[in-house]
């Protein structure tokens, strides 16, 4: 009697596990719930050494013109050293025409500015406040001239001790406190490439409390929906306690030991097509967690960077 209760225990936990493993994504949701994954309505792409770039006619239309080509409808800049000048600068001027023209154009709705500290973007401090975006904007009435999203990106995972978590937050909170204050309202976008091993939900949920919207990585050989699953179940966990849908943008790179070799024979927006039906597969197998599905909603691309990807497509 003992051996078959024995076995009928080991029988009863072998098939609890089985129907755990099976049942423990079945959904509840509205038959008209959105998709994790939607049309792609971003579709932006990192402009590294802008400053080589900035007041060079050539220069300029050959990325405006690539853009337009690509169908890219957003453009991140890297603003290093390119508003460290007097505000009378022509760098300046020059910067607004560019941005003017990108928008009236070629086809581009939102113009991000990058940095990787507070500074950059809006500064109480009297002696700085002409390096900032926010001082910048201010000079250009016209918002055809203006930067539209501020994103903070600042490698605080990658185990550099002057480049810490609290002091990404440093950072971000007063970033997206000013950009609030804007008229008309920034955008305030973080970039992450890992929430970490250590409290991730907390980070995740700090972020998400100081942004608006998150650029998520997925360097990989191919694009990749379930390498994400991780990540985005921490920030969907995050966003279910803030009771508040997380807004992403994945990003993708053109580098040769990332994604390159896959954009040499697809276009970008194929790249962002493939990446959709995998999350359509694993969603329609219920292989995705249910918190995911009601609180993340990915919205775009940006591709990782110009100067690489506009080598291996014309």
């Amino acid at each position: 009697m003992q051996f078959t209760t024995h076995k009928h225990l080991l029988f009863f936990i072998a098939l609890s596990s089985v129907l755990f493993v099976s049942c423990k994504y079945l959904r509840h949701l509205d038959a008209n719930h959105p998709p994790v994954v939607r049309a792609a309505e971003y579709r932006g792409f990192y402009v590294d050494d802008f400053k080589k770039i900035l007041g060079n006619d050539k220069s300029e239309e050959l990325l405006l013109s690539w853009a337009k080509r690509n169908q890219f409808n957003a453009l991140s800049l890297y603003m290093s050293d390119i508003l460290d000048c007097g505000e009378k600068n022509p760098v300046r001027q020059r910067l607004a025409a560019f941005i003017k023209s990108a928008k009236t154009k070629y086809g581009i709705r939102q113009v991000s500015g990058v940095e990787s500290s507070a500074k950059w973007f809006c500064t109480d401090d009297p002696g700085l406040k002409y390096l900032g975006m926010c001082a910048y904007n201010s000079q250009h009435p016209d918002t055809l001239e203006n930067i539209d999203a501020f994103q903070l990106e600042d490698e605080w995972t990658h185990g550099n001790p002057s480049h810490t978590f609290n002091q990404y937050m440093n950072s971000l909170q007063p970033i997206y406190l000013a950009a609030h204050n804007q008229n008309p309202r920034i955008i305030t976008e973080s970039y992450v490439s890992t929430l970490g091993w250590w409290r991730p939900g907390n980070r995740a949920g700090r972020i998400m409390q100081n942004s608006d919207r998150i650029l998520l990585v997925n360097y990989r050989d191919l694009p990749s929906f379930r390498y994400m699953i991780p990540e985005l179940r921490t920030l969907a966990i995050a966003a279910q306690k803030l009771d508040k849908p997380v807004d992403i943008i994945v990003i993708f790179s053109a580098l040769d030991d990332h994604s390159g070799h896959y954009f040499r024979e697809h276009s970008f927006a194929e790249g962002y097509a493939s990446f959709q039906r995998q999350y359509l597969r694993m969603s329609e197998k219920h292989n995705i967690p249910e918190v995911i599905e009601k609180y993340i909603r990915i919205k775009g691309y940006e591709i990782f960077t110009y100067s690489k990807a506009s080598q291996i497509k014309l």
